[in-house]
């Protein structure tokens, strides 16, 4: 996971795990400690925000299940901000 705009932005970023997790739980560890990150990333209702788009692979999570899907220890997840404008 790459991140810009952030104290974790210096590199990608790697995270061991033995248990698959959602994506809202990789999220809120990702943004452990970093609370304008997880305000980037997340609404107050801790859904995600709707300029927000994170991929698990090739997949946008929005077609798979959201928040709540899975993300196994040999995925690669990218979160991107929409792009708009003229």
């Amino acid at each position: 996971m790459f991140l810009r705009d952030s104290s974790k932005a210096a590199s990608d970023l790697l995270l061991e795990t033995e248990n698959e997790m959602t994506l809202f739980e990789l999220i809120e560890r990702v943004c452990e400690g970093d609370d304008t990150l997880r305000f980037k990333i997340l609404d107050e209702q801790k859904n995600l925000r709707p300029h927000v788009n994170i991929f698990i692979g090739s997949k946008n999570s929005r077609h798979l299940d959201g928040i709540e899907t899975l993300v196994s220890e040999d995925d690669e997840v990218s979160i991107f901000p929409s792009l708009s404008g003229g």
